[in-house]
């Protein structure tokens, strides 16, 4: 059985976390590419985008990956920092509510992705 030693954990969460970035940009370049032109997130910026998405994800407890995956869909869709964006006011409205889980959060901002126009 393999054993860390607890010095050893920031350098493997690191990994960890860099793996999943790039997982990340490999997918959102695949599944959203008219998406993330719209928004103009060219390829070298999404790196940066997707980092920057991960930590709005997490200040919004958008913690467990396919949440973050979904909040990460919802940055290729309507931009990054869609959660302060005034031309998506509503997005932020339900990312700032207390008294909705966040999965609930995550129900609604999917609910209002099928009635956005993406033009």
């Amino acid at each position: 059985m393999i054993q860390f030693r607890e010095e050893q954990l920031p350098q493997l969460e690191a990994g960890v976390e860099d793996a999943f970035v790039w997982e990340q940009v490999r997918r959102l370049k695949k599944d959203f590419p008219d998406d993330l032109a719209r928004n103009g997130v060219k390829d070298g910026d999404l790196e940066s985008v997707v980092r920057n998405g991960i930590e709005s994800a997490r200040k919004h407890e958008f913690e467990r990956r396919p949440l973050m995956t979904f909040y990460l869909d919802c940055t290729a869709i309507l931009g990054p920092n869609f959660d302060a964006n005034p031309k998506h006011p509503w997005a932020g409205e339900i990312l700032r509510r207390k008294d909705l889980i966040v999965e609930s959060k995550a129900d609604l901002l999917d609910q209002n992705l099928v009635f956005q126009p993406r033009v």
